[in-house]
């Protein structure tokens, strides 16, 4: 999955564009292993919301490891 973010004028924030990766596989009916990685690319951008007060929060490759199992 590809994300975009536009520049932020008004915190002064570059635009960025993110990548994510998520691999599945299901090894029985209702369980399922997925690895991820959120921001593969590794951009070191700032997130900002503008209701908040805070200037920022910064975003960095976090990998994902996740079972799943349904009933």
């Amino acid at each position: 999955m590809a994300r975009a973010r536009s520049k932020d004028a008004a915190w002064n924030l570059p635009g960025a564009l993110m990548v994510d990766a998520r691999l599945g596989w299901r090894p029985s009916h209702g369980g399922e292993l997925s690895i991820g990685v959120q921001d593969l690319t590794d951009r070191r951008v700032l997130e900002a919301y503008s209701e908040n007060p805070f200037l920022s929060i910064p975003t960095r490759r976090t990998f994902v490891i996740k079972w799943t199992q349904g009933f």
